[in-house]
């Protein structure tokens, strides 16, 4: 459990990320 919330998490951080650079 922890560890797939962990991948969701990791996964969503990147995407916010991937959002941030493309905006800026």
């Amino acid at each position: 459990k922890n560890k797939m919330n962990y991948t969701e998490t990791s996964s969503l951080s990147k995407s916010n990320l991937k959002n941030l650079a493309e905006s800026s």
